[in-house]
């Protein structure tokens, strides 16, 4: 399927243990290295830098005021996606914000956790 090996583990819901001493990352969407850029973000593939961030999040914002207020209510039932990370969230998972759309509640964590860090600088 994917043509990659993750190191296993040594516990289960343990990150693996990786040696990448002296390795350098680049952004995955700009090339750019994590010297150029303030902060890499990484996933379980890729990574991202904060400028492609926020490069993304004025696009969300554009797409957000040409759609208008959010016109459905999240039903217990049926999901709801969340703007960030696109997964299907069940009503008790999302917050909703007024004209931006529904956000789950990991990624409104993950969110504050980055500008956190980022004031703090």
């Amino acid at each position: 399927m994917w043509p990659f090996r993750r190191p296993r583990a040594e516990k289960p819901g343990e990150r693996p243990k990786v040696d990448e001493s002296g390795k350098t990352y680049t952004c995955s969407f700009c090339g750019k290295s994590q010297d150029e850029v303030r902060k890499l973000i990484a996933g379980p593939t890729v990574y991202i830098c904060d400028e492609c961030i926020d490069l993304c999040n004025d696009i969300i914002a554009e797409e957000v005021e040409l759609e208008g207020p959010v016109s459905r209510v999240a039903s217990l039932n049926t999901p709801t996606w969340c703007r960030v990370c696109r997964l299907p969230k069940s009503a008790e998972e999302v917050v909703a914000v007024s004209e931006l759309g529904f956000f789950c509640r990991r990624c409104i964590d993950m969110i504050r956790a980055a500008t956190d860090e980022s004031a703090a600088r």
